[in-house]
């Protein structure tokens, strides 16, 4: 429920500062301090109050197997979400110091801008892909924030949101039965995919298959020399980075997370990770987002997607 919410959030802000490559943003547990010339941004909820009572309005009707239904409790509350900034400019020379600080104001306002708006500001941003995910963020909202001069060798800033949500305990009291086949439904995309495997068990793997994209760019416009097309993939994840899934082929992007992989006829094949069982938490579903890769290595077009579906597996 609240780690969930933690967790998400974790994972909005991660993937919007995946560009800045000198940051790592990780949850409240996974706080550390930064190597010189990095950045750790540490997200956490450290408090929250009551929004209201418990009254009849305030429950979530889930379906169940046979036309029944699950009513579950809702306890509405406001939190505060709290993110900290910590960089470590590269060296004790005042010049590293001033560059490290105006490198952590820039992250700060991208942080902030991203926060800013739909869809996170409506709550939209943290729904995820589970069924009965114990939580739905209805606001969040910027509160303060401020910047700390050096002190132990680094800067320091905080940002402060204030959130309402809804939780309540995962699971319902019926039986659920046994899943024993998936049929699924396709969806034309620009480009093919499958995977070698329906469903993958939490810390092991699969292959997915691109089809149908194949092909040469011209890599020297003076001799109009070509090489073969280059894909940009990546793991997109209700977990935020470094606890989702991973592309094991191809070569690190400029992007985190980002894998490049060369094309091959007639199909390109892509390893797939899922994450480790102590990671998964709720989430039941993983999307490998595949574009084309740009000369230096960014996403570019957006082709398509494979969706990997993820079983717990034992000691989950």
């Amino acid at each position: 429920m609240l780690a969930d919410i933690e967790k998400k959030l974790t994972a909005i802000l991660g993937d919007g500062l995946v560009a800045r490559t000198h940051v790592q943003v990780v949850e409240a547990a996974g706080r550390a301090a930064p190597a010189a010339g990095k950045e750790v941004v540490t997200v956490s909820l450290p408090s929250m109050s009551s929004e209201a009572g418990f009254d009849r309005e305030q429950a979530r009707i889930s379906p169940v197997n046979g036309g029944s239904a699950s009513v579950q409790r809702i306890l509405p509350l406001r939190f505060v979400a709290q993110i900290d900034f910590v960089i470590r400019p590269q060296d004790a020379n005042i010049t590293s110091i001033n560059a490290a600080r105006a490198l952590l104001l820039d992250d700060v306002s991208l942080s902030a801008h991203l926060l800013a708006g739909e869809p996170v500001n409506d709550g939209r941003a943290f729904q995820t892909a589970a069924p009965d995910p114990g939580f739905e963020v209805l606001s969040f909202a910027f509160s303060t924030g401020t910047v700390s001069d050096i002190l132990d060798g680094t800067i320091s800033a905080q940002l402060l949101y204030s959130g309402v949500a809804g939780i309540w305990p995962v699971g319902v009291s019926q039986s659920q039965g046994t899943i024993v086949a998936v049929d699924p439904t396709l969806i034309a995309l620009p480009i093919q995919t499958a995977t070698d495997l329906p469903s993958v068990v939490a810390g092991t793997g699969t292959n997915v298959r691109i089809r149908s994209v194949n092909g040469q760019r011209l890599s020297n416009a003076s001799t109009q020399a070509r090489s073969p097309l280059q894909l940009a993939v990546t793991v997109v994840s209700d977990l935020p980075m470094g606890q989702r899934g991973t592309i094991t082929s191809g070569n690190p992007g400029a992007e985190t997370g980002l894998r490049i992989v060369t094309t091959a006829d007639p199909e390109t094949v892509v390893n797939y990770q899922a994450p480790a069982v102590n990671n998964l938490g709720n989430t039941r579903v993983e999307f490998i987002a595949i574009h084309i890769a740009t000369p230096d290595g960014h996403s570019g077009v957006f082709l398509g997607s494979a969706a990997v579906a993820l079983v717990p597996g034992a000691g989950a």
